[in-house]
């Protein structure tokens, strides 16, 4: 008997900041859906996590990164951090079903406030580094915003 695999769905994403009178903060935005399936049959509410989606065929993980954070917040004017780009590993679920994804997760600065949100989302914040912590949903992007802060750091 054959074990039957799941497809690895490959996505990109940004971790988006933007420096405030009060210093750097980072945006995070909230899926429009009801719950989210973290776990077989763990569902969660208010699923908050970075700009980010389905690389489309023929593109680069920063090419999708960047056309998905236009989508999703309107926001396109990004200067993407050169030397950073996470490869983040989870799994979500659908029905119970496991899906292994694997997510491009780059770092960009912006100078733009103003956030128009796709129907996919329903809320947004800019907030500091702990905060965005906290409001993150999943563990893997909680470190990878760790990580971020920490190059950040750096130059």
């Amino acid at each position: 008997m054959a074990i039957e695999l799941p497809m690895i769905e490959k996505s990109a994403g940004v971790i988006l900041y933007r420096h405030f009178f009060d210093g750097r903060k980072y945006l995070v935005i909230r899926s429009s859906r009801e719950q989210a399936e973290i776990a077989p049959q763990k569902f969660v509410q208010f699923f908050w996590d970075f700009p980010k989606g389905k690389i489309e065929y023929g593109e680069t993980g920063e090419e999708a990164a960047r056309r998905e954070v236009g989508e999703e917040t309107g926001v396109t004017e990004v200067d993407f951090m050169p030397g950073f780009m996470k490869n983040v590993h989870y799994t979500i679920y659908k029905g119970g079903k496991p899906i292994p994804k694997e997510v491009y997760l780059y770092l960009a600065q912006t100078s733009t406030e103003r956030v128009v949100l796709s129907q996919e989302h329903r809320s947004f914040e800019w907030l500091s580094f702990d905060d965005a912590f906290r409001r993150v949903t999943l563990v893997e992007m909680k470190n990878a915003l760790k990580d971020a802060r920490k190059f950040l750091e750096t130059i």
